[in-house]
């Protein structure tokens, strides 16, 4: 009888599977293609192993990451967005202290009734929230302590709601540092990032002249200077028109990336946001033998190389994050 010869590392291991990681970029109601794109992995057994969301993708990342079933988070959704009950709260939330037209103080009831009480804790998927401190132009990162008021400072767009006050900062839209937060998916955490955020479509002459005049005329910090008065904040804040030129800008450094292109017509009424999910869903499947093709390459790198092509961030020089413990 031979002799049984050792088994090599390789040989007796499996090797890990590749973890995944997906940053939501936002955007009302737009952001919502979040969830079709999650019902495509849930759908293919994909599992997500880090979060990652700013504004409307900060609210589709915590239901998920909570354990709500999509079918759930699109009801809900539906729900909160119908006319017979945005209106009344709107007119509820109507702020007249010159900082914003709307108080937010509906929004987090309406965050509540979505995610409760949870923690990130209580997450069965780590996930990070940003935003942007008003007052100096860092970044706030959330990553810890309860969700509602993570997500209420995230989802503060200037010159719509006020400013959220916490923790001694004055809060507003993660999206106005970065409109995809895949920095926060951090390269000895995940294998493969892949930024997640609707575009308008247009023509891609369109396309190149407005990503070219961004280049050249954008300077994120000119956006967050002292004060907070509407005005103000409204004249900072122009260059959100524009968030779809920085995506495509996140999108340019990655070989794989789920991108749908939408008419605004979808944005026009919350019967449409099923539309929205489905268009997230018919993308990431396009694009499904590319999420293969990376998965598979990032299994066969070893760890160290792994880190190194992971770890890349287009936007990072200049900007300055600090983090919420």
């Amino acid at each position: 009888m031979e002799p049984t010869l050792p088994q090599t590392a390789a040989e007796g291991v499996a090797a890990a599977a590749p973890r995944v990681g997906l940053a939501f970029g936002g955007g009302l109601p737009f952001g919502l293609v979040a969830l079709g794109v999650l019902r495509a992995f849930d759908e293919q057994g994909i599992r997500v192993h880090r979060l990652a969301g700013t504004s409307l993708g900060s609210i589709v990342a915590a239901m998920y990451a909570a354990g709500f079933t999509i079918d759930e988070c699109v009801q809900r959704f539906q729900e909160a967005f119908s006319r017979k009950h945005m209106v009344p709260a709107l007119l509820r939330d109507l702020s007249f202290s010159g900082r914003g037209f709307l108080r937010g103080s509906e929004v987090v009831h309406l965050l509540e009734s979505l995610i409760g009480t949870q923690t990130f804790e209580d997450l069965r998927i780590p996930l990070r929230i940003p935003a942007c401190d008003l007052t100096d132009g860092t970044e706030v990162v959330f990553e810890t302590g309860p969700l509602v008021p993570a997500i209420r400072a995230s989802i503060s767009l200037p010159g719509i709601f006020e400013p959220f006050h916490y923790g001694g900062r004055t809060l507003v839209d993660g999206a106005l540092i970065r409109p995809i937060p895949v920095h926060l998916l951090y390269s000895d955490e995940v294998d493969l990032k892949i930024p997640v955020r609707a575009v308008r479509r247009r023509s891609r002459t369109q396309l190149h002249a407005d990503v070219q005049a961004v280049r050249r005329s954008h300077r994120i910090h000119s956006l967050v200077r002292r004060g907070d008065d509407i005005f103000s904040v409204l004249w900072r804040t122009m260059s959100l028109i524009m968030q779809d030129e920085f995506a495509e800008m996140i999108f340019d450094d990655f070989d794989v990336y789920i991108k749908p292109e939408l008419d605004l017509d979808l944005s026009r009424d919350p019967a449409k946001i099923p539309d929205i999910v489905a268009a997230g869903y018919d993308e990431t499947l396009r694009v499904l033998p590319m999420i293969r093709e990376a998965l598979a390459g990032a299994a066969q790198r070893p760890a160290r190389q792994r880190l190194a092509a992971a770890d890349h961030d287009p936007l990072a020089p200049g900007l300055e994050s600090e983090f919420q413990d």
